[in-house]
C-alpha cells in the first residue's frame, strides 16, 4: 500500500472535512476531534460527492438522498431516501490514515491505469 501526503493537519480543523485526489482515488478526509479518518468521497448510492454534504461527529451525510456513513468504519448507518422510498447503499470505502510531522497521509492502492 502506498501512503500519499494529502494535507497538513492545520488544513482540516476539528469537525471539518476536505476532499482530495490521491493516486487516482477520490478521498474524503474528516477530522473527528483531532483524529483523522478517510473514506471514498463518492456516495456508494448515487456517486454524489460526500464532501458537499454535512459532517457531524463521525457521521457524514450525503447531500443528495441523505444516506449517512460512519467515517471511522465506512458503514452505512442510514438509508438513502428518494421521495417515499428508502434504499440501502453499500458501505463507503475506508482508507488508512497516518499523521507524521503534522502532515496527513492516506494509504491508497494506485488505481490509475498504467
Amino acid at each position: 500500500m502506498e501512503y500519499v501526503k494529502i494535507a497538513a493537519v492545520a488544513d482540516i480543523p476539528p469537525g471539518k472535512m476536505k476532499s482530495f485526489k490521491a493516486a487516482g482515488a477520490d478521498v474524503l478526509v474528516v477530522n473527528v476531534d483531532g483524529a483523522f479518518h478517510a473514506i471514498g468521497n463518492k456516495c456508494p448510492h448515487a456517486h454524489f460527492p460526500l464532501s458537499m454534504g454535512k459532517v457531524q461527529g463521525c457521521v457524514v451525510t450525503c447531500p443528495l438522498h441523505q444516506a449517512r456513513f460512519n467515517v471511522e468504519t465506512g458503514v452505512n448507518i442510514e438509508d438513502a431516501k428518494i421521495l417515499f422510498f428508502k434504499t440501502k447503499p453499500k458501505d463507503a470505502k475506508c482508507y488508512p490514515v497516518k499523521v507524521e510531522n503534522e502532515n496527513i497521509f492516506v494509504g491508497v492502492a494506485d488505481t490509475r491505469a498504467h
